[in-house]
């Protein structure tokens, strides 16, 4: 099992343990600063692993501009499990990155507000 925490500009968030084989995280962009540990069976942990990570637009294909549509059904499907962290944490995330795409110029005002729109309209179905 694993647990982690990953901090950036905005807020540090702190995963429990699990024993899913693997997490999917959706990072805004940014300097990220991840810190994981596993456990094994018997309970033994190991030491906090620390690793620092840049993640810009350019290289963000789940929210490239070409795939907003697929970032909407994410958000979709998580409103849907009923599980509000969850759907905040991704929330939070997409509307940094709408930001960082709007100031960089990879979007423009006019799909910057449409997105915007269409998220609020998904937590408005929550």
């Amino acid at each position: 099992s694993y647990s982690g925490t990953f901090s950036g500009q905005f807020q540090e968030v702190t995963l429990d343990w699990s024993n899913n084989p693997s997490v999917s995280l959706i990072f805004p962009s940014g300097v990220i600063d991840l810190k994981a540990r596993v456990r094994d069976k018997l309970g033994a942990a190991s030491d906090w692993m620390l690793d620092q990570v840049t993640v810009s637009s350019a290289r963000r294909r789940l929210l490239a501009g070409s795939s907003w549509d697929g970032v909407l059904t994410m958000l979709n499907e998580e409103v849907s499990k009923g599980q509000p962290s969850a759907v905040n944490r991704l929330m939070s995330s997409v509307v940094v990155e709408i930001d960082s795409q709007y100031a960089s110029s990879t979007i423009s005002m006019t799909d910057s507000v449409s997105l915007k729109t269409q998220l609020t309209s998904i937590l408005q179905s929550a």
